[in-house]
């Protein structure tokens, strides 16, 4: 049987999922944290940005289509999740999977908030 705690969890990385997917802040901003930043390791050096990040993202067009997006897993331990998650992004030329590392913080009795995302980005070209 699924927790009550997981199904939190889940509905707040599909909120992620959804923004990623269409490109809405709105979304967005429903699963992330104020304080919220994402981190990833961009050219050898380690590169943080805020959540205001995605507040630009969005608005930028796109030619990348999500072709798929899974939650590969949910680990919980009181008050503190990691949710992995994988995202496939096609292009013209080159194909991009995203496997994220979504830190959650259980802000309130029912509610989950994305705190932090590390990111490795692979590409193929096609």
């Amino acid at each position: 049987m699924v927790s009550t705690e997981t199904n939190q969890i889940k509905k707040t990385v599909d909120s992620y999922i959804d923004g990623v997917t269409n490109r809405s802040i709105d979304r967005f901003l429903e699963s992330w944290h104020p304080e919220a930043r994402m981190s990833s390791i961009r050219e050898g050096k380690l590169s943080i940005v805020p959540r205001s990040f995605w507040e630009e993202w969005c608005k930028k067009p796109s030619e990348d289509v999500v072709i798929s997006s899974e939650i590969k897993s949910i680990d919980i331990a009181g008050t503190v999740a990691m949710a992995k998650v994988e995202v496939v992004r096609e292009s013209s030329d080159v194909i991009r999977t995203l496997t994220d590392y979504l830190t959650l913080l259980r802000v309130s009795s029912n509610r989950w908030e994305i705190i932090n995302k590390s990111f490795h980005a692979e590409a193929v070209s096609k």
